[in-house]
């Protein structure tokens, strides 16, 4: 028994440090076919542009991603330590469902991943879907409710749960990049865009170095902010992309946008002020809790145009 054990540790921590080099996404990410995000490759050396080699399903990376990668000579890490060099690209995006195979080569390094771009039915079928996320709703979980809310007779529930009889369920189990016990958030994430990341880590591939600001990033609310308002003048990333500070809105601000969503999205976005008439209670309450500031001050509008 402790021969196996040590054999499975020593597996464990050989599959650990036999790749140096690191591409984000990483290996049997899923990725809609369109959505932004950004590749990364790290190396675990110093090497020259000239002696990189990335493919994609055997052809130049360029000729794929239709860009050039931006080359960082060293990255640095805690206490200036040099961590090797890296190859970064922003906002890629792969327009053609299908297996992408990614393999970059620098010196004796050498790493493959495969990515699975899936699409969608041109014609949608449903214009909203809402996901119920139990989170840690285990089968005990839900067996101690039925017993505890339907009471039990010779051993078996007298009444289901309302969602027992849910047309469309799942039971999901998942892990972080660096961890088997993990946190909800980046897990369910994962489920949601189809990239795994690190505990504490949202939207992002948590990187090597360590500044978060810099670390590849994955599509995010933030990207659909404002979109859906009648006329649909505002296009996904237009609120991001056009660096708005403030919004300045008419009465009755955040009806119907009560959960956190709505001005999640609006400050992740870059906004950090929002200015109405009236305010809603609930959307208010979300934007105080999350750090988005909210007035019905209208003077503020030329203080701001002021310069203020």
């Amino acid at each position: 028994m402790r021969k196996l054990l040590f054999t499975l540790a020593a597996t464990t921590m050989l599959a650990g440090t036999a790749q140096a080099t690191t591409v984000y996404p990483l290996d049997r990410a899923t990725i809609l076919a369109g959505s932004p995000f950004d590749f990364k490759v790290e190396f675990n050396e110093t090497v020259k542009p000239e002696d990189i080699k990335v493919t994609v399903n055997g052809q130049d990376y360029k000729t794929v991603f239709g860009s050039e990668a931006t080359f960082t000579e060293t990255e640095l890490g805690k206490d200036d330590k040099k961590l090797g060099s890296a190859l970064t690209l922003r906002k890629l995006v792969l327009a053609t469902p299908g297996d992408y195979t990614v393999e970059a080569t620098a010196g004796g390094e050498t790493k493959s991943v495969t990515w699975v771009v899936y699409g969608t039915a041109e014609q949608p079928k449903a214009k909203n879907v809402i996901f119920l996320i139990g989170d840690g709703l285990s089968v005990a979980h839900r067996t101690a409710a039925r017993i505890m809310s339907k009471g039990m007779t010779e051993g078996k529930a007298d009444g289901r749960l309302a969602m027992d009889d849910l047309d469309r369920m799942a039971f999901i189990g998942t892990s972080s990049t660096e961890a088997v016990a993990t946190d909800s958030a980046n897990t369910m994430s994962a489920y949601m865009t189809g990239h795994k990341t690190a505990v504490n880590a949202l939207g992002v591939y948590a990187d090597r170095t360590p500044a978060s600001m810099d670390d590849p990033k994955v599509e995010t609310l933030a990207e659909y902010c404002l979109v859906g308002l009648r006329g649909n003048k505002v296009q996904r990333n237009d609120v991001k992309s056009g660096g708005f500070s403030v919004i300045v809105s008419g009465r009755s601000k955040g009806c119907g946008s009560s959960r956190e969503t709505a001005p999640y999205s609006e400050l992740k976005s870059g906004v950090g002020l929002v200015i109405a008439r009236n305010i809603e209670k609930i959307y208010s309450q979300n934007a105080q809790n999350i750090g988005l500031l909210t007035s019905t001050d209208f003077g503020l509008v030329e203080r701001i145009a002021r310069g203020e």
